[in-house]
């Protein structure tokens, strides 16, 4: 049993040693759980990028769909599968560019690729 020290100067025994970071973990992972998510993230944009790579996508979900301009889907259960035809366009990479992930702070680098000789 550990002990802590009073203002006074007596000694008493601490009956929980790891209770306080116990504690302050469990306060960290609730403020955690409050963050948010980007949202209009998925609102349609013209191709802007030239010699872009188009990725043609099929989603399926059995979440609703949403009528809020860049959802497409709602954390409510749908009755029947709901599917989604997605194209996504990858710009080119190059070495001097960063791109920045939508609802995060800072710069994040775009990974370079693979060179074959």
């Amino acid at each position: 049993m550990s002990t802590a020290r009073c203002h006074d100067g007596r000694i008493q025994p601490r009956l929980y040693p790891g209770l306080e970071w116990i504690l302050a973990l469990l306060l960290l992972c609730v403020l955690v759980g409050c963050g948010g998510h980007p949202k209009n993230v998925l609102i349609p944009v013209a191709d802007s990028a030239p010699n872009s790579t188009k990725v043609d996508m099929l989603v399926t979900t059995t979440r609703s769909r949403s009528t809020i301009r860049g959802e497409m889907f709602t954390g409510e259960r749908a009755l029947a599968p709901a599917f989604a035809d997605i194209t996504v366009s990858i710009p080119l990479q190059t070495s001097e560019r960063s791109a920045k992930s939508p609802g995060r702070r800072g710069f994040h680098p775009i990974p370079q690729p693979i060179s074959q000789p």
